[in-house]
């Protein structure tokens, strides 16, 4: 079913924020998104929303998301991303179809492992060593290439399988 509107990751996310909490800050939030991606890019090799990941001083960025949420600063989120329709002239917000399995299982999974995190904590973690960000950073480039993303992110999963198959 996706690739989805980045708004409609962002709904997710924000959604599970105000039913669950703790509500989450727009840095937060892009990086969930961006880490959504990943995952979800490991695991189907496909992509989760069409817009492309950059590389920016705070980390990995999605800017069609940023200018949207740039307004909130620090506080937390308590608007839905929502996106102007020119042809039926109303606003509409996008969603994750509640039918596509795959991609609610890599945003629950996201948000359970990665939602309960600071905005300080999902940085250190996007900012690592060996992070796509870190390596397009250290070149210098803007664009973070998905090459780069789905590698790391299939590290990451294959690291998280082997340790817990090493614990059992």
């Amino acid at each position: 079913m996706s690739p989805y509107p980045v708004g409609a990751v962002a709904n997710f996310m924000i959604g599970r924020s105000l039913k669950q909490g703790p509500p989450i800050t727009h840095l937060q939030l892009q990086k969930l998104v961006c880490i959504s991606y990943g995952f979800y890019f490991a695991q189907t090799n496909g992509k989760l929303f069409q817009e492309k990941i950059e590389a920016w001083p705070y980390g990995p960025i999605v800017p069609e998301l940023y200018h949207e949420f740039k307004r909130f600063e620090s506080f937390p989120l308590r608007k839905w991303s929502a996106h102007y329709n020119y042809l039926t002239g109303k606003f509409q917000i996008p969603v994750v179809s509640k039918n596509d399995s795959a991609s609610l299982k890599v945003l629950n999974f996201v948000w359970r492992r990665y939602g309960i995190l600071s905005a300080k904590q999902l940085v250190e973690i996007t900012h690592a060593d060996g992070t796509p960000w870190k390596i397009t950073i250290d070149q210098k480039r803007r664009r973070i290439k998905d090459d780069l993303i789905r590698n790391h992110y299939s590290k990451v999963l294959d690291d998280a399988w082997n340790s817990l198959a090493s614990a059992s």
